[in-house]
């Protein structure tokens, strides 16, 4: 989710609802400029809270200076996963992919050792 400059807590809300909801979609990784002027705190906690309920894996790419490293550290501390740039947020969403498609082949091959 790569949402415009101006998008602020009403557009993330929305967005970030729909994606949730939507059974077509497995993951999310969604692009927070912190320091935009429509960005305020209710995004943070609204991410902490779609995170946290667990129902599909959220990771959050944030890049910017000291304002921005102030809103990753207290996504971290709340375990949401925060990067500082979409390859490190692909990685590990992909690794997330690999281990998921590795325990639903356990599963339908229990004695099977990989």
């Amino acid at each position: 989710l790569d949402m415009a400059a101006d998008a602020g807590y009403e557009e993330y809300m929305g967005a970030v609802e729909i994606f949730m909801n939507d059974v077509n979609i497995d993951m999310l990784i969604i692009i927070v400029l912190f320091q935009a002027p429509a960005v305020d705190e209710r995004i943070l906690n609204m991410l902490i809270r779609y995170s946290s309920d667990r129902r599909k894996p959220i990771a959050v790419i944030a890049s910017g200076g000291a304002y921005t490293e102030m809103y990753k550290k207290i996504l971290e501390a709340n375990h949401v996963p925060t990067y500082g740039s979409p390859s490190g947020a692909v990685k590990a969403i992909k690794k997330l992919y690999e281990y998921s498609m590795y325990r639903k082949d356990m599963t339908k091959h229990p004695n099977q050792k990989k």
